[in-house]
Order: structure tokens, then C-alpha cells, then sequence
């Protein structure tokens, strides 16, 4: 079959340099997401609300740091400024995991930050003792870790990054020492550079390999820790978690395991993040992208870890792997000198806007908003790069690509069903270390262990670090799997290389691209999404349309076998973080035809569609999947709503109502047109879409012959 290669065309420029010179006078709705870190610089009510009414939809809490009882604090206040700001906010909680910490004295304050008691410098060329002992002599260059086996992991040449929690480039809390020599309980490191030390402060083993991908001794710490637990299990008595982010992820067997400790205390519905931190997580990128429900590219540790002329590349390469599947990816690290600085650097703002160009759906903050003194311009700025890289992101090309990769897949898929995973991807795909190891006849490895047999010499070379990427062979392995479902109901058997039975665009995928399509065609200003889970909704949001999309969450009851509970609130705020979504409540019990005035009133409140623009909407009607074309009146109301003699029903070869084709436009008068409007008409032909007879899509991508079984979405 031979490989595919995945292109990058990120931008289509618009205007000339003119227009550039003058102010962007554009505050509307940004696509691209902002999440902020919580710390005591914007735990408060009025600044986290002045955060959110500038663009923040996601509120981080780092169980590295701080109490359960300040976490709790921080649930009331987010809450409170919801209230206010009468928007949606998400939540997600941060576990430490395996991070390695500094154990020294520290004194708690409110404000601005933990501060070391006594902050120390040490000087390049300093001997450092990095050690496991508790009886130190108290001198600045002993250093107390965390982790008692410390030693074993390390040997003489090894560096070893200390810095303060959340440390940036700008700031002097960034310690670089080289082991010279290991003994017993001690690790004799020479200081590459000056650093003052305060605050928490964390280790992290850099990376010694040079020829195989990961050669380094892994800590055996748990993805959990017990303190992880213990505080996720009180937040969630009184408050919901969205979402638990996932420190040092190294697999999908990580995600896994976390995913069943979730079920197993009542967190069936909280979303997993997965945390790309480290070389080991970009070699198992494929079964942690498919095990979890997004991704965030830790830019800090990942590096410390990697070459950084790779680092751009790494970057694209992640970031098109989560776009190819649909699911959300954050960046880390972009506007480290706004922590003091009231306003970025050109190299901090034309990073922000790459990676927007890249295809990320959102940026998550760190110390910018922790312990920074500009929180809410911060957030402010991000977004208004953000909005101005949407305009010059070319969206029929995102589009364009991934049906071409979807039909690539496909194609593959239809005349290699049986493939195994361990004979798609070529030698030098990014893929799991454990199907490397178990191809190679060897057991996966364990923590603790060395990565790949003979000491990690027989680890492959990892696409993404040598700037070259099968997409196909990714495609393959994450085709089909679920977003928002329990993930152990949705992924294939990685370890057993299980051959792939779920197709690339199901149905229900099929039917989204085609909105997408058909939005583009008659312009319109808006996409309406019925859902439910907030599948459906993610899946239009692959494709990057050029306008909003509102995704309506209709409310539904679920039952715990003790009581029913009204669900839908939750699934809303997860849909916060994908790229393009503007999720709402409907109002339950309310009709669907009424459920859409409401989110077309709403829409033109806020001015995302005006008088006599289109609006695209695509729901379940039953088991069938309908997309409706509607136009919108002078003050954003409905005048005609659809009733049941209106109805209409998909049929395996086109849209009808009433069992007719349609072949004429509704009236003028009419508000609903569907799938009409204007004399454009939305069909389903044999072997394609077709809007006016011109083609939206392939039958083998877009395509369907009958109506979909699944329940509503």
C-alpha cells in the first residue's frame, strides 16, 4: 500500500499587509479554547468571572499543589462565577502522579505563591547531592528526593532538570546538574548554570538516549497516586469533575486503569486527559491518543525530553494525529513572559498563532494564570491571536485532507480487513513500545525496566522524533474509536493486536461531514447540533468548519438503580475544550422544533447569525440522522415551526417528506425549509451527496444506503 504522508497547509491569506497594520476590532467568538491554571493569583470570585467573560472555558487545578480544602474553595468560586457570568466553565483536575518532588521546608501563603523559607542560589559548578537520605546537613546543595530508588535510575553523564513549580524561561528558577557519579543513596551532580531556588520544587530525568527512541530506567510510581485518590474522591463528594488530566502518561494501559478506578467510584461520566510529557508517551502516542478523551501536549517536560530543533515538528505531528481522530488537543507553555509582562513577545504570539494554524483546539495556561500578575489580559490576548489565526486557517483544506485520509484508511481497510496492527504501521511509524516488543517475540516492559530488550537497543526509531509520520498507519490503529464512552467498551485488544473491525467514517461521522459540506455550500452562518453524549457534536467539529457550531445538549434521564437524575449539564461543559463548539442547555421537555428557536434566538443574541443568513442543523430523528437547512428571520424566531405533517424521513436513497422526493423549494414565507432552501436541495444519491447536483463527498466517506440503528447521540 505504501505509506501516506500526512501535508500541512495550515493558513490561506486573506487581505494584504495593509490590513494588518490596522486594529483588530473583531471581539467576537473565538473557536479556539483557553484554559487557565488556578492558583491564588485568580482564585478569586471576580477574577475568575473576568476571566471567563474574556474567553477562559476551562479551570485547571493542579493536585500538585495547594489542599483539598483550597481545591474545594476553588470548585465554590468557579461555581459562583458561572452563576455570574451566567456561562459554562470546565473543570479539570490535575493529578501529580509520578512526578518527582524536592522535599524541603515551605511556608503556604495565600498570596502570591508557596515560597521556600529561605530561597538559596546555587552557582554553576557546584557540586549537587541529589539524595533519598532524611538526615541532611541542611546546606543548600543537599537535595532530598521523593522517590527512594532515585539512585538506580540514574548514571554518571545523565542530566537532571530541578526547577520551581510551573517555571518558565523567564524565570532564574531553573537548575540544569549532570551526574558525575552514583553513591549508594546519593547522586553527586555538577550545576550547569546558576538558579535561585524557592518555591515546590520538582526533578525530571532528561532523556540519555541517542540512538534508541527511550533508553532510560522508568520510576515504578503509580499513574495514581494514593494522594491522587484521596483528593479526587473528596472533590467529587460535593462537586463534579469534568475531566482528570493525566500526569506522565506512558500507555493506553495508564488511561485504562485510571479509566476503571474512575468507574469504580462512581466517575463513569468524567473524561480522561492524557498528559504527552516525555519520549515514552510520543512512542506509545497511538494507544494513549485512542484510550483517551483528549490530549494535552506538555511542551515543558517534552522539551526537556526531546531535541528541540524535533520540537516543532513534534508538535504538528501530535497535533494532527488527535485531529485525525477527532479529539481535542491542548498546548502548554506559550506565554511564559506574561507572568510579569503585561503583554507577550513576537515569538510567544506567533507561536500561539501556529499552533492555532496546526489544527490545536485550545492552549492551557500555567504560571501565567497561577501566580501571574496579568491573569486576565493573559487570557485576553490568547484569544485574540487565536481569533485572528482563525481567519487565515484554511478550512476546506482541513477538510479536504482528512476525507482524503479517511478514504485512504478505508480503501486500505476494505481490501486488508484482517490486517493486524503489528503489519500495518512500517518500521519507522509511530506506535506502541509494546506491540514493538511483542512483534519482536518479547514481553511488553514493565515499570521500572528498561524500554525495548537489550537495554532499549531494540526500541525503533519513533516517526514523530525523525520528522516523519505514517498517517495511515495511525489512521488504521484509531479508526472507529469512541469519544465520551467508556474506553474500555471501544478500543481493540492493542496488546494482542486484535485485527480492526470498526470503518474509519461510520455513519453517524458520514452524516457530520456532510453538514460540514453542505454549511459551506449555501454559506451559512451557523451549525446547530442536537446531542446528547456529545459524539455527534465532536465529530461536525473534526472537520473545522468555518462558522460556530452551537451544540444543543438535550437533557435526558439516566437511572443508578437507586434514583433518576437529569443528565446533561455535565456533557456540556466537556464539549468546552473541542475546537469550534459552543455548547447549551435546551430546556428540558421542550420539543425539539422549540429546542431550535431557543438555540437560533440565542445565536442571534449573540450575534452569530443575523437576519436572512442560514442556519445548518443535523439531529436524530429516531434512528435516522436528518441535516435541515434553515433561514432566519429579522429578530432570530421561528415563524413556522415543523409539525408532524411536515415531518421528514430519510429513505436509503434520498430525503423525502412524506414519502415524496423532494424536488422544489418550500415557499418563501417558509422559515423551515428542510432539507430545501432557496432552491438548495440536500440529497443522499447512490454514490454521493449532492447539493444542486454538486458532488459533497465520495459515497465510500459520505455515503449511506439506510437509515442508522444507534440510539440518539
Amino acid at each position: 500500500q505504501g505509506s501516506v504522508f500526512s501535508r500541512s497547509k495550515p493558513h490561506s491569506l486573506k487581505g494584504d499587509l495593509q490590513d494588518c497594520l490596522k486594529p483588530d476590532l473583531d471581539t467576537g467568538h473565538s473557536h479556539t479554547k483557553v484554559v487557565g491554571t488556578i492558583g491564588p493569583a485568580c482564585q478569586d470570585t471576580e477574577t475568575l468571572a473576568a476571566m471567563m467573560r474574556v474567553g477562559m472555558v476551562g479551570c485547571r487545578l493542579d493536585l500538585t499543589w495547594g489542599s483539598v480544602d483550597f481545591h474545594a474553595q476553588t470548585f465554590r468560586n468557579i461555581q459562583a462565577a458561572m452563576s455570574t457570568e451566567r456561562r459554562l466553565c470546565c473543570t479539570i483536575v490535575d493529578t501529580a502522579g509520578r512526578e518527582l518532588m524536592i522535599r524541603h521546608d515551605m511556608s503556604q501563603e495565600v498570596a502570591p505563591h508557596e515560597t521556600h523559607e529561605t530561597p538559596f542560589t546555587i552557582n554553576k559548578g557546584d557540586i549537587v547531592t541529589i539524595t533519598t537520605r532524611t538526615d541532611l546537613s541542611g546546606l543548600p546543595t543537599e537535595l532530598n528526593v521523593s522517590y527512594p530508588n532515585f539512585p538506580s535510575m540514574t548514571e554518571p553523564g545523565d542530566l537532571i532538570y530541578i526547577g520551581r513549580y510551573l517555571t518558565c524561561g523567564a524565570e532564574n528558577a531553573s537548575l540544569y546538574v549532570q551526574v558525575l557519579e552514583v553513591r549508594g543513596t546519593d547522586v553527586l551532580c555538577e550545576a550547569h548554570n546558576t538558579a535561585t531556588m524557592e518555591g515546590m520544587l520538582t526533578a525530571f530525568h532528561i532523556e540519555r538516549s541517542a540512538e534508541a527512541a527511550v533508553c532510560n530506567l522508568q520510576n515504578t510510581m503509580p499513574v495514581l497516586s494514593d494522594r491522587d485518590k484521596i483528593y479526587i474522591q473528596a472533590l467529587n463528594k460535593d462537586f463534579d469533575i469534568d475531566f482528570v488530566c493525566i500526569s506522565y502518561a506512558r500507555d493506553g494501559s495508564d488511561l485504562r486503569e485510571v479509566r476503571t478506578w474512575l468507574d469504580s467510584v462512581g466517575m463513569s461520566d468524567t473524561k480522561i486527559l492524557a498528559k504527552i510529557s516525555t519520549r515514552q508517551s510520543l512512542v506509545a502516542l497511538q494507544p494513549i491518543i485512542n484510550a483517551a478523551d483528549g490530549v494535552v501536549l506538555s511542551r515543558g517536560t517534552l522539551g526537556l525530553d526531546n531535541y528541540p530543533e524535533k520540537m516543532a515538528l513534534i508538535q504538528k505531528m501530535v497535533i494532527k494525529a488527535c485531529n485525525l481522530v477527532g479529539k481535542p488537543v491542548l498546548i502548554t507553555r506559550v506565554v511564559d513572559t506574561m507572568i510579569s509582562a503585561p503583554r507577550p513577545t513576537r515569538a510567544e504570539a506567533t507561536d500561539v498563532a501556529n499552533a492555532v494554524l496546526d489544527g490545536a483546539d485550545g492552549f492551557m495556561l500555567g504560571a501565567e494564570t497561577f501566580r501571574g500578575m496579568h491573569a486576565v489580559p493573559t487570557v485576553k490576548t490568547i484569544s485574540t491571536i487565536s481569533r485572528a489565526a482563525e481567519r487565515v486557517f484554511d478550512h476546506h483544506y482541513h477538510c479536504d485532507h482528512l476525507m482524503e485520509m479517511a478514504q485512504s484508511v478505508a480503501s486500505m481497510q476494505s481490501s486488508a480487513s484482517s490486517r493486524t496492527f503489528s503489519t500495518v504501521a512500517s518500521s519507522d511509524d509511530i506506535r506502541s513500545n509494546h506491540g514493538d516488543e511483542m512483534a519482536a517475540g518479547h514481553s511488553p516492559p514493565r515499570s521500572g525496566s528498561r524500554l525495548g530488550p537489550s537495554g532499549g537497543k531494540g526500541m525503533p526509531k519513533v516517526g514523530s522524533i525523525g520528522g516523519r509520520m505514517n498517517m495511515e498507519a495511525i489512521a488504521t490503529n484509531m479508526a472507529g474509536f469512541g469519544m465520551g464512552d467508556s474506553m474500555a467498551d471501544n478500543i481493540d485488544d492493542v496488546e494482542t493486536h486484535a485485527p480492526i473491525k470498526k470503518t474509519v467514517a461510520t455513519n453517524l461521522e458520514a452524516m457530520c461531514s456532510s453538514a460540514v459540506r453542505c454549511a459551506d455550500k449555501v454559506q451559512a452562518s451557523l451549525i446547530v447540533v442536537y446531542t446528547n453524549t456529545g459524539e455527534t457534536a465532536q465529530l461536525v467539529a473534526k472537520y473545522r468548519p468555518d462558522m460556530p457550531i452551537l451544540a444543543l445538549v438535550v437533557p435526558h434521564l439516566v437511572s443508578n438503580s437507586n434514583r433518576w437524575q437529569l443528565m446533561g449539564k455535565q456533557s456540556a461543559r466537556q464539549l468546552l475544550l473541542t475546537r469550534g463548539l459552543l455548547p447549551m442547555l435546551a430546556a428540558p421537555g421542550h420539543t425539539e422544533d422549540a429546542m431550535l428557536e431557543d438555540a437560533v434566538r440565542f445565536a442571534a443574541k449573540l450575534q452569530l447569525v443575523k437576519e436572512h443568513q442560514f442556519v445548518v442543523c443535523i439531529q436524530r430523528v429516531h434512528t435516522d440522522v436528518v441535516v435541515k437547512v434553515v433561514n432566519v428571520d429579522a429578530v432570530g424566531q421561528v415563524r413556522q415551526p415543523i409539525n408532524e405533517a411536515s415531518s421528514f424521513v430519510q429513505l436509503p436513497g434520498i430525503y423525502s417528506r412524506k414519502g415524496q422526493p423532494l424536488t422544489q423549494p418550500d415557499s418563501s414565507t417558509d422559515l423551515f425549509r428542510q432539507p430545501q432552501v432557496l432552491g438548495h436541495s440536500l440529497s443522499m444519491m447512490p454514490h454521493a451527496w449532492s447539493l444542486n447536483g454538486e458532488s459533497l463527498g465520495p459515497a465510500s466517506l459520505v455515503g449511506v444506503s439506510s437509515p442508522l440503528s444507534s440510539p440518539r447521540k
